[in-house]
């Protein structure tokens, strides 16, 4: 995941994208995921993420110009 998140805030900077990666938590088919949901604004700043262990939603509004981060969590015991 730290890949990921180096390879997703590099795309986001060079391309002046706002970027949302949104995974899942636990396991499903025998494998385990990295979830780690997150959001990169245009410069490439990450505003917002989950934790590898954090279900939840992970909301993103914007106001004009700004944008604010809200987190719903519930964290599992893995």
């Amino acid at each position: 995941m730290d890949e990921a998140y180096e390879q997703l805030r590099n795309y986001a900077e060079k391309y002046s994208l706002h970027i949302l990666m949104s995974n899942y938590v636990g396991e499903l088919w025998q494998m385990t995921s990295g979830g780690k949901s997150a959001f990169w604004n245009s410069k490439g700043a990450l505003l917002g993420n989950l934790g590898s262990n954090d279900q939840g939603l992970l909301i993103i509004e914007k106001t004009h110009t700004t944008w604010s981060i809200s987190k719903l969590v519930s964290t599992i015991n893995s």
